[in-house]
């Protein structure tokens, strides 16, 4: 991994999530864009008129403003990420594009080899479905806690030979290589479950020694065995697939990945 985005915006988490990116960004000797999504004012939904502080202000004028206040956080962004980004002497680039912020993040994620997101709060946009299910490429998800360490030295793979859990297994090699320990887990029936020597072979193969867990998950959903387990064994990362469909042409992830993003305490790396 070479090339690394990051999502940047004005809220009081985005410092955090940035610090995060760079500091992984240093350990894989990548560079790292920092990308903002500028957000096109909209014309007040009235009769023209606005009653401001100062008096009457027409819909012409209070779009002006909006568009002034859209750039001057835009400049304070940019400003937040320089400053993250020379403490950890990253090579950094400034990305800013009109739209959405999930629509933006999928449109640059595709010219890089993965991008870094937060996860939801209440209240705010949550791009993680989204991004996870249409960029194309893999979505690293940082929780929201104030510091976090980039340095993934003990891995949780979700493993269920999917399409899914192999393209975020491969997707994660570099990371896979660099870790400490890898745990390859599979939940469910024993008798559902595909054989593990294959993957351990496959991935021993590409130099990563990896410990094969099996839990039958018993009473609990797959979501909650996974993140239980990896708090019980110390990860740092999971590594999972997005799991998803579309009902009604919106982008929903399933069950096991929606709960997995709400309750994480660690980075999630996903791809779809």
């Amino acid at each position: 991994m070479k090339d690394l985005i990051v999502h940047v915006e004005s809220s009081a988490r985005c410092t955090a999530r940035i610090e995060y990116a760079a500091r992984m960004a240093r350990r894989l000797n990548a560079r790292l864009a920092g990308v903002y999504a500028l957000q096109a004012p909209v014309m007040p939904l009235d009769d023209g008129l606005l009653q401001g502080l100062e008096g009457a202000v027409t819909a012409p004028e209070s779009l002006e403003y909006n568009a002034q206040i859209s750039h001057a956080e835009g400049e304070a962004a940019e400003e937040t990420f320089n400053r993250c980004v020379a403490r950890h002497a990253v090579a950094a680039r400034w990305r800013t594009m009109a739209g959405g912020a999930a629509d933006v993040m999928i449109a640059y994620a595709r010219f890089a080899d993965m991008a870094i997101i937060s996860q939801a709060h209440a209240g705010g946009e949550d791009i993680a479905a989204d991004v996870a299910l249409r960029a194309g490429r893999p979505v690293l998800v940082v929780p929201h806690t104030e510091r976090l360490s980039a340095a993934a030295d003990h891995v949780m793979v979700a493993w269920d030979a999917s399409r899914e859990a192999a393209r975020a297994l491969h997707d994660a090699m570099p990371l896979l290589r660099a870790a400490l320990r890898v745990t390859l887990l599979s939940i469910g029936p024993a008798e559902k479950m595909p054989p593990g020597v294959d993957i351990v072979e496959h991935l021993a193969a590409h130099e990563v020694q990896v410990e094969s867990e099996h839990d039958d998950g018993g009473e609990r959903d797959r979501g909650s065995c996974l993140v239980a387990r990896t708090a019980e064994l110390g990860c740092d990362l999971i590594v999972m697939g997005a799991y998803g469909h579309s009902p009604l042409r919106q982008r929903v992830l399933g069950g096991t990945s929606s709960y997995v993003l709400k309750h994480m305490s660690v980075p999630v790396l996903m791809s779809h």
